[in-house]
């Protein structure tokens, strides 16, 4: 579960994500990734993405693209030795117009 806010506002849940998916290692400590993203219990995404953990000792570096019919969303962010994801998530219309529509701060733990 991953509690998603306005990254202007401070910490107040406002809604539910909900991240599934399977990791293929493609180099020493590299991996891609496929999967879904849920928001809020109905809309389902297809994300692909990958997960850089080369460097020692550091958080690793989560990149995503969620995609539904109309919407996509990049996701970019860290992921640190206790599993626990700090991110941003901007949201982009696939339709007119493509303007950002929406930007959040995501913090999750891996359940």
């Amino acid at each position: 579960m991953v509690n998603s806010v306005p990254s202007q506002q401070a910490y107040d849940p406002i809604g539910e994500v909900v991240l599934s998916f399977e990791k293929d290692e493609v180099a020493a400590n590299k991996y891609d990734l496929l999967g879904t993203m849920m928001m809020d219990q109905k809309t389902v995404y297809q994300l692909q993405g990958t997960l850089d953990c080369t460097q020692q000792g550091n958080a690793c570096n989560l990149q995503f693209k969620a995609t539904s019919a109309t919407y996509v969303y990049e996701v970019r962010g860290e992921v640190t030795d206790q599993q626990v994801l700090d991110a941003q998530m901007t949201g982009y219309s696939l339709q007119p117009p493509t303007d950002i529509v929406q930007t959040y701060r995501l913090r999750a733990a891996k359940q």
